[in-house]
């Protein structure tokens, strides 16, 4: 009775471990930078989705770039997110915009805080602040940013 039981025993414990594991297994993160942010809708689904209080404002333009934006606060911050129609005219917007983000195009510029500027397929997003929480948000969500301070 005892040779029975013994291996029976094993593997139960055996499968009990084997099925523990398989409930608390977590993947790997394999989302990189934002991969998820494709559009203005993503970007604020995904601020969201990491915590964050997310508020329209209002709709805006700069002088500077050639589509309207939309400002958000996101946990009070403010921020200018700017859609295009093609990940082409985005990038075409971008490489007018100089390394330190003191000019785009013919505009210098004259902030009252550093500004950040960050590119996300259709999306070109400006944060003229100096909080590190929101930048690494930034980072986090979207990728390094391509000017500024």
């Amino acid at each position: 009775m005892k040779k029975i039981i013994l291996p029976g025993l094993i593997i139960i414990i055996i499968s009990a471990v084997f099925f523990a594991k398989l409930m608390f297994f977590q993947p790997p993160n394999t989302q990189l930078h934002g991969s998820a942010v494709k559009d203005y809708a993503s970007l604020v689904n995904t601020l969201k989705e990491k915590g964050n209080v997310v508020t329209f404002q209002s709709e805006m333009s700069q002088p500077f770039f050639s589509v309207k934006g939309s400002t958000i606060t996101v946990d009070g911050e403010s921020i200018q997110v700017f859609e295009y129609a093609s990940v082409s005219n985005a990038e075409t917007e971008a490489q007018k915009v100089s390394s330190n983000g003191g000019s785009v195009g013919t505009s210098m510029m004259s902030w009252i805080k550093s500004p950040h500027f960050y590119k996300k397929a259709k999306l070109i997003v400006i944060y003229i602040g100096d909080n590190q929480k929101t930048k690494d948000l930034l980072t986090s969500v979207i990728g390094k940013q391509f000017a500024g301070k």
